[in-house]
């Protein structure tokens, strides 16, 4: 999930696993849709509750290829939504999470969820 304050601001989470910061996001659980997953996914890891959604895509490849901690290796598959409207009041309420100006992101840390 990609989103965006009124400022432009990306929220980001921190990874329990390797305390990388990564865009919010996670895996399906049996019988959920992809906008459930994505809905579900930010209000478990940010406290925050979107609204509609829009689709922005889907990402594989290489690219996504991600060594786990414990050595189990994936390549990921991402099917993206951003809301679709900025949130007017996007204040995350987990310790976890923050709002970065995409001009100081912390890019070398930065890792999928």
């Amino acid at each position: 999930m990609l989103v965006f304050d009124p400022q432009g601001r990306l929220l980001l989470q921190r990874r329990t696993d390797t305390s990388e910061w990564a865009i919010p996001g996670g895996m399906m659980e049996p019988g959920e849709s992809f906008e459930q997953t994505a809905r579900r996914e930010i209000l478990e890891e940010t406290g925050l509750t979107l609204g509609a959604l829009e689709f922005l895509g889907v990402y594989s490849g290489s690219q996504f290829y991600y060594r786990y901690p414990n050595g189990d290796e994936v390549n990921n598959v991402s099917v993206a939504y951003t809301p679709a409207s900025a949130l007017a009041h996007c204040a995350p309420t987990k310790k976890a999470a923050r709002l970065v100006s995409t001009r100081s992101m912390p890019y070398p840390s930065l890792s999928f969820s």
